[in-house]
């Protein structure tokens, strides 16, 4: 079978500490049909000179000023030519196993046009420190009305979603208008198109870096999302608006919503098996992960 290429953006501004390990775990992979990006906003720390040392290896790679992240990654996506499209931050990486796993998915279901992984975590210095019980279950409603976020169905991360180019030809790229919260706004366009299907294993792992972002920047990307959200509808019970500001009402709530979405499970002799929410545990999602890394 012809690997689907896929086509990776990685955006990156005095990354040095960083955009090294991020490279490698893309390129170590050796998936014969990658088209790997980098757009560098002028970088004087030593990131152009680590890039440098891999350039033979990109499809396409530039150093120059830009308006802001979301600017750089829609240059990024403009010499994009894959069959699916992903952006992977110049802090986070990708597992071993991902493009193989992404491009299983996406040739063995004709019906899938965009998935996310298991939510997975870095400690600072890059060492593989927390994988999440459950898989990232969110309805195309939820997704499209804004209402995935983090004070109340829970956030969409980036890092481990995968998508054809098909979507996003229909929904269009990053809105450059936002500087925080532009991927929460291309989710919601996303979600008009197609369902999210979630993946029970983790396919990136993002860094928690110590500085993490300032109150202010967090009031800003509320804003953000405020303004992305406004002319949809809003979160239609004030019991749900109560109790999700408590972590244990608020999980419980979160579950009870969740319908009955497709979950792509890895199993034994090398199989994907495709299967519903409440049909799986966290038993299973651990396996999952276990059975896979055992067979690399």
């Amino acid at each position: 079978m012809d690997k689907l290429k896929i086509s990776v953006v990685t955006v990156c501004y005095n990354m040095a500490p960083y955009i090294e390990q991020t490279i490698k775990s893309i390129l170590n992979q050796e998936y014969p049909n990658l088209e790997y990006i980098i757009i560098d906003g002028g970088s004087t720390d030593g990131t152009q000179s680590i890039i440098e040392k891999y350039k033979s290896s990109l499809a396409y790679y530039v150093s120059e000023p830009d308006n802001g992240m979301y600017d750089a990654i829609n240059k990024g996506f403009g010499h994009a030519t894959g069959d699916i499209i992903a952006w992977l931050n110049a802090d986070d990486i990708y597992m071993p196993w991902t493009f193989n796993m992404v491009n299983r998915i996406f040739s063995t279901y004709s019906d899938i046009n965009w998935i996310g992984g298991k939510s997975a975590f870095l400690t600072e210095d890059g060492v593989l420190a927390q994988v999440f019980p459950k898989s990232a279950i969110k309805t195309q409603k939820d997704i499209e009305n804004g209402w995935c976020r983090i004070d109340v169905l829970g956030p969409l991360l980036q890092e481990g979603m995968f998508w054809r180019k098909s979507l996003m030809d229909q929904a269009g790229p990053l809105n450059t208008s936002y500087r925080y919260a532009g991927d929460f706004e291309l989710w919601t366009r996303f979600a008009k198109y197609s369902n999210l299907v979630a993946i029970d294993i983790p396919l990136a792992a993002f860094r928690r870096r110590n500085e993490g972002l300032s109150i202010g920047q967090r009031n800003k990307y509320n804003d953000e999302v405020n303004n992305a959200i406004s002319s949809k509808p809003k979160f239609p019970n004030i019991i749900w608006r109560i109790g999700c500001k408590y972590t244990i009402i608020k999980q419980l709530l979160r579950l009870l919503r969740l319908k009955k979405n497709d979950v792509i499970f890895y199993k034994t002799s090398n199989k994907l098996y495709r299967s519903r929410f409440w049909g799986s545990s966290s038993t299973q999602c651990i396996e999952s992960l276990r059975l896979y890394m055992g067979g690399l």
